[in-house]
């Protein structure tokens, strides 16, 4: 995923990763899940950008 672990944790805490689950402290992440969407900025923003 490429990402460190307290972002991680607070995505599979929040249940934005699908399947992943918590083992003790630790979280097991399947191989093939997908990074979630940043909430935080909207997708659509560098390409109004661009436009203008």
């Amino acid at each position: 995923m490429g990402n460190h672990e307290p972002d991680v944790n607070y995505y599979c805490t929040a249940g934005r990763i699908l399947g992943a689950i918590k083992k003790g402290n630790l979280w097991l992440v399947p191989i093939k899940a997908e990074k979630p969407i940043d909430c935080r900025t909207r997708g659509d923003r560098k390409s109004d950008n661009l436009q203008k």
